[in-house]
This record gives C-alpha cells, sequence and structure tokens, in this order.
C-alpha cells in the first residue's frame, strides 16, 4: 500500500508541477533517500558552490528533518511534500546515490546523475542477488535506471557492476568517487594527544545488529598497549538503524557518531577503521587508514547477501571474535597491511580515485546548465 500510495503521489500528483518550465540553473541532489548531508552529492554540491562563476540553484531532499550541517546557500525541502513534487519537475539536473521512487517522472530535458553510494562494497547487489530482492524494488530499479543519463564510477571492478547488476546500458563517467576526494588531501593534526578508531558497522536486513557487539573498554587498552598512547573510540551506526545508539554506554573515551551524518569526517580525522560489511572499509583504505573487519556473522550474512570477492582477495584483517579482532591488533604490521592494500587497487579494481571526481562532475552539470 505505501508503495502504491507513493507511485499515485509521485506520477499523478506530479504532473501538474511537469507542466511548469524547467529552470536551468537548478539541481536537485539528495543522499540516501533523504537521510542528511553526505556521501557522494554533499561532495559534488560542495564543489558547485565553491566556483565563484556558478549560478547554480541547489536544492536538498531531506526525510524528516532539517540538518544544521547543510549549508545556507542550499534550500532543504523535504520529501512527500509539493515542495518536493515542485522542484524536481523543474530541475535542469538531478544527483543521486539510491534509487528513486517508481513514480518519479524525469522529463525530456532533464539529466539524471546517479552516483550510487559505493563504488567498492563486500556484499552482492541488485541484479545479482535478484532472487532475494522484493518485486516492487527490482521493479523500482529498472525504471529508474532507465531514466539515469549517466552514472559515475571509481573503478574498472564497478563499472563491471554496473553493466552486469544496474539494469543500465548507458554512459558511464570513469573519473572516481566524490566522497573519496577529500582523502587524496589529508593534513595530519600532531597537535592532537590521543588517537581514534571509529568501529561503523553495516545495517542487518532485519535491523538487528546484536552481533556486532565490541568489548570496547579491552579494545582501547589493546590499542594503547600496541601503539604506546591514548585512544578514544567513536561507534557510528548506519543511518538505517541509527535508533541502535541508544543501546551504547558512551563516555569521555567511547563517543557517539551515530548522530552525524557523514561518515567522511570521522575516516578522514580517526586512525583507524573497524567494519565488517560496509564500503566504508574502501573509503578508509582509500584515506590511508588501518582497517579491521569484525564480523561475527560472517557465514549467516553470506547466505543471503553474497560477497563480491573470495575472502582470501580482500586485504583487510578478518575476526569473528573479540579475541581474534584483539590478536589482530597485536600481530598487525602496517608495512604488510599497505602493501596488500596496494596490490588490491592496482590489480583486483583498477582504481580510478585521483581526488578530482567531484570537478569532474560538476563540469558536467555545469556543462548541462549552460546548454540550450
Amino acid at each position: 500500500m505505501k508503495h502504491l500510495i507513493g507511485y499515485i503521489w509521485y506520477k499523478y500528483i506530479g504532473f501538474i508541477f511537469r507542466l511548469l518550465p524547467i529552470k536551468k540553473n537548478r539541481v536537485v541532489m539528495s543522499n540516501l533517500l533523504g537521510k542528511g548531508y553526505g556521501d557522494n552529492p554533499k561532495y559534488i554540491a560542495d564543489e558547485l558552490l565553491s566556483r565563484k562563476d556558478s549560478n547554480v540553484e541547489i536544492i536538498w531532499l531531506v526525510k524528516d528533518r532539517y540538518y544544521d550541517d547543510i549549508p545556507n546557500k542550499i534550500k532543504q525541502v523535504k520529501r512527500f511534500t509539493l515542495k518536493e513534487l515542485y522542484y524536481l519537475s523543474t530541475a535542469k539536473v538531478w544527483v543521486d546515490n539510491s534509487r528513486k521512487h517508481i513514480g518519479v517522472t524525469k522529463r525530456k530535458k532533464q539529466y539524471y546523475i546517479q552516483t550510487w553510494h559505493g563504488d567498492l562494497f563486500l556484499k552482492m547487489l541488485e541484479k545479482d542477488v535478484e532472487e532475494s530482492l522484493p518485486k516492487m524494488y527490482i521493479k523500482s530499479a529498472i525504471a529508474d535506471s532507465k531514466m539515469i543519463d549517466l552514472v559515475t564510477s571509481g573503478s574498472y571492478f564497478f563499472t563491471n557492476v554496473v553493466r552486469r547488476a544496474f539494469w543500465y546500458n548507458g554512459k558511464i563517467l570513469e573519473c572516481g568517487s566524490p566522497k573519496t576526494d577529500p582523502y587524496f588531501n589529508i593534513n595530519k593534526n600532531d597537535n592532537i594527544d590521543y588517537k581514534t578508531v571509529v568501529y561503523a558497522p553495516t545495517f542487518r536486513d532485519n535491523g538487528d545488529n546484536s552481533c556486532c557487539s565490541i568489548d570496547y573498554g579491552k579494545l582501547l587498552q589493546i590499542l594503547e598497549n600496541k601503539y604506546g598512547c591514548k585512544w578514544k573510540a567513536i561507534v557510528r551506526f548506519h543511518p538505517n538503524v541509527s535508533y541502535l545508539q541508544d543501546s551504547i554506554k558512551y563516555t569521555d573515551d567511547i563517543l557517539n557518531g551515530s548522530k552525524f551524518s557523514d561518515i567522511g569526517d570521522m575516516i578522514k580525522s580517526c586512525d583507524m577503521l573497524i567494519t565488517d560489511y560496509s564500503s566504508t572499509a574502501f573509503d578508509a583504505m582509500y584515506a590511508k587508514k588501518i582497517v579491521l573487519l569484525y564480523v561475527p556473522d560472517e557465514d549467516e550474512y553470506f547466505k543471503v547477501r553474497k560477497s563480491q570477492f573470495k575472502r582470501e582477495e580482500i586485504p583487510f584483517p578478518r575476526a569473528k571474535t573479540n579475541e581474534e579482532l584483539f590478536n589482530n591488533i597485536k600481530n598487525l604490521n602496517e608495512k604488510e597491511f599497505y602493501d596488500k592494500v596496494k596490490v588490491f587497487l592496482k590489480e583486483k579494481i583498477k582504481s580510478y580515485e585521483r581526488g578530482t571526481a567531484s570537478k569532474s562532475i560538476a563540469n558536467v552539470i555545469i556543462k548541462k546548465i549552460e546548454e540550450d
């Protein structure tokens, strides 16, 4: 019923707004169906705002609240409102990193850029796991792909995934991923007298992340013994299960990172990332951070999700228990870790990341705005 109401809302209620003229400099952007200012669209928006000669009007779609970290020059508009229908219907360019609702209809002179929300990931998705997806999602994904004019890619690996699994045969811009751009220009802050580890597990389909329990006190003690300095932990749940943040007892050394919409800033500033099946592992890899995988439910998870890589191909140490995780930290050889990462980037996925993706995509948007 929810999907039907959404279809009617976008397809038929939105029809009246599709009679209005398209505004050439208007760009509508969204992150994960309205979950804050983050991921690839954020860095494209930042690049557009940084151009003094640009007259782009940016509209940012949000789900159920307005965000303080969205720049004032960007207009926030709530989804499933008449305002959203108006701006979607009259924008020259759409930029998104997830599927649009099946009822959303693109006009002939509009241009739709899809960046997706992860260029590298462990789990298979879309057509590769079609048998496990709801029929409505498949229908929506196929309809969305028919509207897309350009997909961006950060690697030879992802280009192949798009061709194989996204029901898409259009243009692909092999320019890199905007969210990795800041990782190529990280200034180390030597004034901080402690190091940080970010723990960022992804969501489970049933919403239960209880298997992802780490002894944070012992984790910090192991890290301090290994490196000889003070450490703090930042716990950051996936936006789909952000309510789980209330299950953690936070202290001065165990901090809540779930209240921030963009994990990219945490990855830039941290010294180590612990995750499981999340694409953040690869984001941190580009940022030259140590990455460890904690996967207590690995066998069960991949029975449903399937893996893009064989386990031995992944360059990150993997653990199923707290004890294995702590031993991986104790035995970590950073030179060996970074050597494996280098081989993975060059030979396995053939990365296109150079730190210039935001500029490349912004150039495409400006060009489209100046056409006609």
